[in-house]
């Protein structure tokens, strides 16, 4: 195909294909990454190829495609954390701390709202404005 002919494809093509992208990836910054991914390659493919059966069906495929290898990149990128220098039982420890910290200050919360609204008042100003 030639250039303005494929110009011409891509123009009418760019915002279902972002739409597509956009469906795919619900983010504006990586739906705007992946749907440059698929102009660009659906473009070098009319380049390099003048006849097709089905135009449409045949450039949402291209999409899908670009689609699949651009989620197995991004979960490439995921997995790519190594744990061999990770301290898993000191990660452990905070958590465990973290939780206890959470049900105390809730347990606290709770005796706090059974005191009358004077007493509430004291212990509010005595443990959390006078530090």
């Amino acid at each position: 195909m030639n250039k303005i002919t494929a110009d011409n494809v891509i123009e009418q093509y760019i915002k279902p294909l972002y739409g597509f992208a956009m469906n795919k990836t619900r983010n504006i910054d990586d739906a705007e990454e992946l749907a440059q991914r698929i102009v660009l390659q659906v473009y070098d493919v009319l380049l390099k190829k003048d006849n097709f059966i089905d135009l449409n069906s045949y450039i949402f495929k291209i999409a899908h495609n670009v689609w699949t290898r651009y989620i197995s990149e991004k979960q490439k990128h995921i997995c790519d954390k190594s744990i061999n220098n990770m301290d898993l039982c000191e990660t452990s420890y905070f958590i465990e701390n973290k939780i206890i910290e959470n049900e105390t200050a809730g347990i606290l919360r709770r005796e706090i709202a059974y005191l009358s609204a004077k007493q509430r008042e004291i212990v509010v100003m005595y443990y959390y404005k006078n530090d």
